[in-house]
């Protein structure tokens, strides 16, 4: 098996405005890993509802916390013009699917709760986004700052700061998963 077909393809289903922001739903098939070697997202393409002519990857994406983090570049469609838009997109890092819970905080409370969540366009089920739109143009991979920690008032959570090419600087509320932090075994040798 070689190619797209040896690998799982996970598509963009709906965008929607909530609230302030406009949000990305993506599909979560499950990978057969008997059969497939990993996943694969193809952005809208032209002649479909959701297009944006030439939607990249162009920064290295992150993993953490088992998600794979990137910003996606947009840029203007008027060669005239500078500047474009961005993606931030949060994935399950295995399967490429959306994750199980929101990672962004959508009604802006401090809690990742069920406010937090949309509508799948094809089974009305409430589930949560992979992407959020920037308000700021164009932006690089996020700087990220730690905030509250598991344990504290508030859930737990970090910041992703980024600059846009619009002069602007936005930050996102994101859950966190896993765990944080150096983490340390030791080892038992029976004698």
């Amino acid at each position: 098996m070689a190619g797209r077909a040896s690998l799982e393809q996970q598509t963009v289903l709906a965008e929607r405005v909530v609230g302030s922001s406009v949000v990305r739903v993506t599909s979560d098939n499950l990978v057969d890993w008997g059969t497939k070697r990993g996943w694969y997202l193809d952005f809208p393409q032209a002649g479909t509802p959701l297009a944006e002519t030439g939607e990249r990857v162009v920064y290295p994406p992150q993993i953490r916390f088992g998600r794979v983090v990137f910003p996606t570049l947009i840029p203007s469609t008027s060669p005239c013009d500078k500047g474009g838009t961005s993606w931030l997109m949060e994935l399950d890092a295995v399967s490429g699917g959306r994750l199980p819970s929101s990672p962004f905080n959508l009604d802006n409370d401090g809690m990742f709760s069920n406010a937090d969540l949309v509508a799948d366009p094809s089974t009305g089920v409430l589930v949560a986004v992979s992407g959020r739109r920037s308000r700021v143009g164009i932006t690089p991979m996020p700087t990220v700052i730690a905030g509250s920690p598991p344990g504290t008032s508030g859930s737990p959570k970090e910041f992703k700061v980024s600059s846009g090419s619009s002069g602007g600087v936005e930050s996102v509320a994101e859950s966190i998963g896993g765990s944080r932090g150096r983490l340390s075994w030791r080892e038992i040798v029976k004698r």
